[in-house]
């Protein structure tokens, strides 16, 4: 419990630290987007600096303003609306912005740009002061009256420049030099100037590849590295647990039959035993067959930490029914109550196999079957094209399908639940798969729980 707290606070910490580094990566690439941003702005205005110096777009401007004051005039006398001198104002604006555009093309064809700049000069507020009272010709927020370029987007556009121009007229007093104001006309007109850039976001992004190249390569690296620490102490931690199970396991393993010995050794040490000649036996047979088994397991553990490959088997030509028909009969005799069936395939099938590897291998599957609940176990065998097939199935607790994907592992036990009366090291299927390959064969295992087990063996003929 302790262990796994340690585990969830370290990863718990290292997420938070993730997170954070994260953050403040995103906000040096923000603010350095924003000032690439302003350089990038700054270096479009400068190649447009020559609408605002060129001499033909003076002209063109006063020629607009003239136009207006000219119909300000007529809507001063009343000829005309302020709708009508809208229109009119268009018109003419639509004309000269014609001649502007060819001019604006032909010169920005003659600069290296990488990129097409629009651009969009447009008349946004319009006043009229007339004897101290302002008269609101024209005024928005969204759309205003275009006066050169071209309609932009609204959502791609950049405002560069914000303009204002003011013009008086009317009759001065002689004497003052002051208008009269009686005839005393201001005319206050607000324009902006929007330039666009398309993909200009793309652009910015690019000039700061080698930047976000480093930050996110930075952040996914330190991603990377702590999953894989994380995986890596989750496997060492596994890799512990497996080692004090099988310490566990195997301790209690071998305390069983030296337990027995203990008492047996003590009941020989007692003389008026070695009066009676039947006890004597009973306990040397008793000490020979816990002799025998703490050989098994020490044989066991060893061979498995080698392994077993096809330079270790000792192979001869046997007829592979009537070898497990024997293991079946020597199985019987500890079957604790199991019945065993069979259905044998028709005929002999004599293959090459290590007898004494072979039938560790099938006693290892029928003693599985009987400790987890196998009550029916039933051995079939049959020829599937090149290979012989045995099936051993068992009506036992069955295998969740976690479990499967593991129960070939070394060390591996599957829980148990409730049941501690399960004995065993972890290594009896893994030393049966590792028999089987070795014989060029195959295993598989199918199992539903609370419905048994099945499992399948082929071996070449």
């Amino acid at each position: 419990m302790i262990i796994k707290t340690k585990i969830g606070i370290l990863v718990i910490a290292s997420l938070i630290a993730i997170v954070v580094l994260s953050s403040i990566q995103y906000y040096l690439i923000q603010n350095t987007f924003k000032l690439e941003k302003k350089a990038f702005i700054k270096e479009v205005k400068n190649e447009l600096k020559f609408i605002d110096d060129d001499k033909h777009i003076e002209t063109w401007d006063d020629m607009y303003k003239k136009e207006m004051v000219t119909l300000l005039f007529e809507y001063k006398a009343e000829k005309i609306t302020k709708k009508e001198l809208l229109n009119q104002f268009q018109i003419k604006s639509d004309s000269l912005n014609k001649t502007f555009l060819t001019y604006y093309k032909s010169k920005m064809s003659h600069k290296n740009i990488p990129y097409q700049i629009g651009i969009q000069d447009e008349m946004s507020e319009l006043f009229l002061v007339r004897n101290g009272a302002m008269d609101t010709i024209f005024k928005t927020k969204d759309n205003g009256i275009l006066l050169f370029g071209e309609l932009l987007s609204k959502t791609n556009r950049i405002n560069i420049n914000i303009g204002t121009w003011e013009t008086e007229s009317g009759s001065k007093d002689e004497a003052s030099d002051e208008y009269l104001p009686e005839d005393h006309i201001v005319l206050k007109m607000k324009t902006n100037r929007f330039m666009e850039v398309a993909e200009w976001n793309a652009i910015v992004l690019r000039r700061m590849g080698m930047l976000l190249s480093l930050a996110i390569g930075s952040i996914l690296t330190v991603c990377i590295l702590f999953i894989y620490a994380v995986r890596l102490y989750i496997k060492q931690k596994k890799i512990a647990d497996i080692k004090t199970d099988f310490i566990n396991n195997i301790t209690h393993e071998f305390n069983t039959p030296l337990a027995v010995l203990n008492i047996a050794t003590k009941t020989l040490q007692n003389k008026k035993l070695l009066a009676g000649s039947d006890s004597y036996l009973t306990t040397v047979e008793t000490i020979d067959r816990q002799n025998k088994r703490l050989q098994r397991l020490l044989y066991q553990v060893m061979n498995n930490a080698i392994g077993v490959t096809a330079k270790d088997l000792n192979k001869e030509e046997v007829e592979v029914n009537a070898l497990i028909l024997n293991i079946i009969e020597d199985f019987k005799l500890k079957a604790n109550g199991a019945t065993l069936n069979t259905d044998f395939s028709i005929g002999k099938n004599v293959l090459a196999i290590d007898k004494f590897h072979f039938n560790t291998a099938i006693t290892n599957i029928i003693d599985n079957a009987v400790k987890y609940g196998g009550t029916v176990i039933e051995l079939k065998t049959e020829n599937v094209g090149k290979y012989y097939q045995i099936i051993i199935r068992d009506n036992g607790i069955g295998i969740s399908t976690t479990a499967q994907k593991k129960i070939f592992e070394k060390f591996y036990r599957v829980p148990t639940g409730a049941r501690h009366d399960v004995k065993g090291l972890g290594l009896g299927l893994y030393y049966v798969k590792q028999i089987i390959m070795a014989h060029e064969g195959s295993i598989s295992i199918k199992s539903k729980e609370n419905e048994g087990t099945t499992i399948s063996i082929k071996l070449p003929i």
